[in-house]
């Protein structure tokens, strides 16, 4: 609750507090769980090396758990990191493998995530028609679930794509959204 109210120094209280409580009780779950949310925390100043490092010592554990959520939840975080720092190649290995998890566990708004940094991943690799099909996909699922963040974000990839192609009123009608 207090990383999105902005109370970014108690998140990290909280996490902190929550990490070295799962190494006290060997709770591999509760360990992961406290790495994404300080990686979270992380990515959410701009310091994507922090964040992907959290998150990396979170998935060496991911032999030790069978909770697909939260390994959906882990892979797609890391393949975000991932993208943030320009290793699209990672990215990409990262996000469909939470992609096939979200699909596995039917979780919606994992799948429309996973698919909207696909996109992002795709066209900064040049595959544009790939990218445009992801990123689409992701909309449409972010718009049956009325989940505004990932639409903000969907639109700007979106809108970001159509400037690039030069198509000035299509990229006017995604970031006007």
């Amino acid at each position: 609750a207090y990383y999105c109210q902005c109370a970014y120094d108690l998140a990290l209280q909280y996490w902190s507090y929550c990490l070295d409580l799962s190494l006290n009780l060997s709770d591999d779950e509760a360990f992961i769980q406290a790495n994404i949310g300080l990686g979270k925390i992380y990515f959410s100043h701009d310091d994507f090396a922090a964040a992907l490092e959290h998150h990396r010592q979170a998935a060496e554990y991911l032999p030790a758990i069978k909770n697909e959520k939260l390994i959906a939840s882990l892979l797609i975080n890391l393949g975000s990191d991932y993208l943030s720092l320009s290793q699209y190649d990672e990215a990409l290995k990262a996000l469909q493998d939470g992609l096939l998890y979200a699909r596995k566990i039917n979780h919606t708004e994992y799948i429309s995530e996973a698919l909207c940094l696909i996109g992002q991943v795709q066209w900064a690799l040049g595959q544009r028609e790939l990218a445009q099909c992801s990123l689409l996909a992701a909309l449409k699922i972010n718009k049956q679930l009325k989940n505004q963040w990932c639409l903000a974000n969907n639109y700007l990839a979106l809108g970001k794509i159509s400037i690039a192609e030069g198509n000035e009123q299509l990229a006017s009608k995604y970031l006007k959204q």
